[in-house]
């Protein structure tokens, strides 16, 4: 294989070496073959690692790591390469326990939110009789609406279970932006607030629950905007980063609010929304702070790193 160089017995200058060598060589020779992929593709100018699982004659699994990395002399020419193999068979047995035991939780999980929704809806169902056969303005109405209300609450807040539940599950993917941004704006649609997108082909590496960002986003302008009629997407870069802005004419962020509606139980309904969003841009190096100014519209920054946005093509990965 190509890049790969061992000195001879005569370089060293050790009579004695030439068999150490050769046995060098089909170690060597042999790792290699454990790994094709690197045999086939490897250009030898970068650092690269594989992963290569081995089936043993007594039928489990020997999971190993390969890296490769080249060695440069002081004029940046590639004059070697460094290998490193380990046994990682520990590692990934606990990865898969890890992820075993994740589906069986998945699974409970789903199990007792779709008996809780059931049970929600019968709730509702005969609190919604309730409050057709009671006086408006008793206090039997007024209890029965609380019920309705309070079973509502509990519904959003399993909503809420499930796609924290799904967080960091898959691995991040490249996705267009607009694209994403408009299959979450039914809710704006709705309402009949104009949307303004000005994105091209900007695409963001991030979780596949991005769209969660802007759906939740878009609803809290029409929940708690204030009267809000338009919101304006766009995209600005600024260095070492780029800054997805989501800017709507609504009455703003409380000053006192600021600095906290990304923190775990504040603001109105379940508290939260928007602390949810901020882990799932987190998970790839993506942040987000409010900066709108009160009275004037609420204005959200999403600082998104550099190697983190791109220009690609339309309909990027979803």
């Amino acid at each position: 294989m190509q890049g790969f160089r061992k000195e001879t017995a005569e370089q060293r200058g050790e009579e004695g070496s030439r068999e150490r060598v050769s046995d060098g060589r089909e170690e060597l020779i042999a790792i290699l073959n454990r790994f094709p992929e690197l045999i086939a593709g490897y250009d030898g100018d970068e650092e690269k690692t594989y992963i290569r699982s081995i089936k043993q004659s007594g039928g489990g699994l020997q999971h190993s790591e390969l890296r490769i990395a080249p060695v440069t002399d002081r004029r940046s020419r590639t004059i070697g390469h460094t290998l490193i193999v380990r046994d990682i068979s520990q590692l990934k047995q606990t990865e898969d326990a890890l992820v075993s035991a994740h589906t069986k939780l998945s699974i409970l999980s789903e199990i007792t939110q779709h008996d809780i929704k059931n049970h929600l809806g019968v709730i509702r169902g005969y609190a919604g009789l309730l409050v057709d056969i009671t006086p408006e303005g008793s206090d039997e109405r007024v209890y029965t609406e609380r019920i309705i209300s309070a079973s509502e609450m509990i519904e959003e807040q399993i909503a809420i279970a499930r796609d924290y539940q799904s967080l960091g599950v898959k691995a991040p993917v490249w996705q267009g932006v607009e694209t994403v941004a408009r299959q979450s704006a039914r809710i704006v649609r709705f309402n009949n607030i104009c949307l303004s997108i000005d994105l091209g082909r900007l695409e963001v590496y991030a979780d596949p629950l991005f769209g969660k960002v802007f759906y939740t986003l878009f609803e809290n302008a029409v929940r708690h905007g204030g009267g809000v009629t338009s919101i304006r997407i766009g995209f600005t870069p600024t260095g070492e980063s780029g800054i997805l802005w989501i800017e709507d004419d609504g009455k703003g962020v409380d000053p006192n609010l600021k600095g906290k509606i990304f923190s775990r139980s504040v603001g109105k309904n379940t508290g939260l929304g928007l602390f949810l969003i901020r882990e799932i841009l987190a998970i790839t190096g993506i942040a987000i702070r409010e900066t709108g100014e009160a009275g004037k519209g609420a204005r959200f920054e999403i600082v998104v790193p550099a190697g983190s946005y791109r220009y690609g093509d339309a309909g990027a990965e979803q």
